[in-house]
C-alpha cells in the first residue's frame, strides 16, 4: 500500500492548482519529493527528477512510479546542496521547473506531526536565497508565513485551499517566480473548481465530436483557417508540441 505523506499534494484541488501554474518544460525537478504527487499527476517532462533525503520516501515512489514516468531520476541528497550544486553545473535555464514543497516552518502548523527531515528557520532562509538565485522558473508552496512572505514579496503569489492531517481546512501560499503563464505544460485541469473543470471538458469533448464528424477535408480546411488566426506563439507551441507526440 502506497504510504499517504502528510503536507503531501495528491488533495483533489490541490494538485490541480498547482499543475495549472506549471509553464511548458523540458526538465522538472521536484525537491522534497515525499509522496510526488505534482509529478505523479502532471505530463511527464523529457526529464523528471526527484530529491529527498528520506530515502524510504524515493524507494516507494520509484517503486510505484518508474515504468510510468520516463527518465525519472531519483537523488538521495540534501535538497538545498542538490539545488546549489545543480544550479552551478546544470545552468539550469527556461526550460526547467522547480517545485519546492518542503516542510514548512513549524510555527505555522497546528499538528504534532514531524517530517524525518525538518528543516530549521535558518534552512529555510537558505533555502530560499538558493531559490531566488535560480535562472528558473520556480514554484514553492507553504503556510502564510512573514518569514516567505517578505523573502519572497516580489514574486507572484497564488492562494488556495487544503485538508491539514488534523481535518482542519488551511490556507495554502504558492509561490511563483514568473508571470502567470498563458500556456501550461498539462491543461488537463484548467478550471478552478471542479465543476469548471467539468465543463470545460464537456465543452472540449462536444466540440471536438462535431469536428471529427466533418468529413477530412472540411476538417483540413478548419484547421487552416484556424491556424491563420491564431498568434505567433501558439503556432509553435502546437508545432512543438505535435513533434514531441511523435
Amino acid at each position: 500500500m502506497t504510504k499517504r505523506y502528510f503536507g503531501g499534494k495528491g488533495q483533489p484541488g490541490v494538485y490541480h492548482t498547482i499543475i495549472n501554474q506549471i509553464p511548458p518544460h523540458k526538465t522538472y525537478i521536484e525537491a522534497f519529493l515525499g509522496g510526488g504527487s505534482i509529478m505523479k499527476y502532471k505530463k511527464p517532462a523529457e526529464r523528471s527528477i526527484g530529491v529527498d533525503l528520506h530515502l524510504p520516501a524515493l524507494q516507494q515512489f520509484e517503486m510505484a512510479h518508474l515504468p510510468s514516468i520516463a527518465a525519472l531520476e531519483l537523488h538521495h541528497v540534501n535538497a538545498l546542496e542538490f539545488l546549489k550544486y545543480g544550479n552551478m553545473v546544470a545552468k539550469w535555464g527556461k526550460e526547467t521547473v522547480v517545485y519546492l514543497d518542503p516542510p514548512y516552518p513549524l510555527d505555522t502548523r497546528t499538528s504534532n506531526a514531524r517530517y524525518a527531515n525538518e528543516l530549521t528557520d535558518q534552512q529555510h532562509l537558505e533555502l530560499l536565497s538558493i531559490a531566488k538565485s535560480l535562472n528558473c522558473h520556480v514554484l514553492i508552496s507553504t503556510y502564510p508565513n512573514q518569514m516567505y512572505q517578505h523573502q519572497l514579496e516580489s514574486w507572484r503569489l497564488v492562494k488556495h485551499k487544503s485538508v491539514a492531517s488534523n481535518g482542519e481546512v488551511r490556507e495554502e501560499n504558492l509561490y511563483c517566480n514568473f508571470a502567470e503563464p498563458v500556456y501550461l505544460h498539462d491543461d488537463r485541469y484548467i478550471g478552478e473548481n471542479n465543476d469548471k473543470r467539468m465543463d470545460i471538458t464537456r465543452r472540449i469533448e462536444r466540440n471536438k465530436r462535431k469536428i471529427l464528424d466533418w468529413p477530412e477535408v472540411e476538417r483540413v480546411r478548419f484547421l487552416n483557417e484556424l491556424k491563420s488566426e491564431m498568434t505567433e506563439f501558439e503556432n509553435e507551441y502546437l508545432g512543438n508540441f505535435t513533434r514531441n507526440a511523435r
